[in-house]
């Protein structure tokens, strides 16, 4: 009987784990998904607002993924 609920809880852990990692991996798709928006757009739009816009948005990318890995996802999620 521990045998039988000691792996429902290992798969369970294991189970959260990937549901967090494939969360994590959706989350930096969209940030890059985002970034590329704005580089197609500097490619065809060379004002002074497409740099001003890709330069924030490299920003926030540094400042969300250091969020990421300083404080954890979770951490990062409630914000």
């Amino acid at each position: 009987m521990l045998t039988t609920v000691t792996s429902v809880r290992t798969r369970t852990l294991a189970d959260f784990e990937l549901q967090l990692q494939e969360e994590r991996m959706s989350l930096e798709h969209y940030h890059l998904s985002q970034f590329w928006d704005l580089h197609s757009q500097r490619m065809t739009d060379t004002r002074n607002e497409d740099n001003d816009a890709i330069k924030s948005a490299m920003q926030i990318l540094r400042r969300n993924n250091n969020i990421v890995m300083e404080t954890g996802f979770d951490e990062y999620a409630k914000q």
